[in-house]
């Protein structure tokens, strides 16, 4: 059994050996560096949460492979498992990669997608702007609607 004399012995050590500050050094470096992840996250664009809702959207796979590897071992936050990873499969193809949303998985936060049977977290993709594609082809409907209007009217003063 411990005795108050060993505790306080052992409490001495740890003081006298600067155990405490080299960790807290440590952990510090490690939360600095994982801010810096994060900001850089942030300033590429990338998912703050999970949208169930983006299915046929398109998105950009962040290009730092092991920042991806690390997103994809890890839980997201709001996930009840992790993605994992598959270093012989092809995974680290996907850093850089533009891929299109095909299914929405609540339980790991992440995507699948059309181009890939791979499943990423939300916060390793980043959302491209929807294509102008709906808008050009609406244009084009009015601009066919405008020319058969017009026709429409000129065939009427004709008669």
């Amino acid at each position: 059994a411990r005795t108050l004399r060993d505790v306080a012995a052992a409490r001495s050590f740890v003081v006298e050996t600067g155990i405490p500050e080299a960790y807290r050094a440590h952990a510090a470096a490690e939360a600095r560096a994982l801010l810096a992840r994060l900001r850089d996250n942030y300033r590429q664009g990338v998912l703050p949460a999970f949208d169930p809702d983006l299915e046929g959207r398109t998105v950009e796979v962040i290009e730092d492979v092991e920042e991806l590897q690390r997103l994809c071992i890890r839980r997201a936050p709001g996930a009840d498992d992790e993605v994992g990873w598959n270093q012989e499969g092809g995974m680290l193809d996907l850093a850089g990669e533009t891929l299109t949303i095909e299914d929405c998985y609540e339980n790991t936060a992440a995507y699948g997608f059309e181009e890939t049977e791979f499943n990423l977290p939300f916060d390793a993709v980043r959302l491209l702007p929807e294509s102008d594609e709906d808008e050009d082809d609406a244009g084009e409907d009015t601009a066919a609607d405008e020319d058969a209007e017009d026709d429409e009217a000129q065939s009427e003063l004709g008669r």
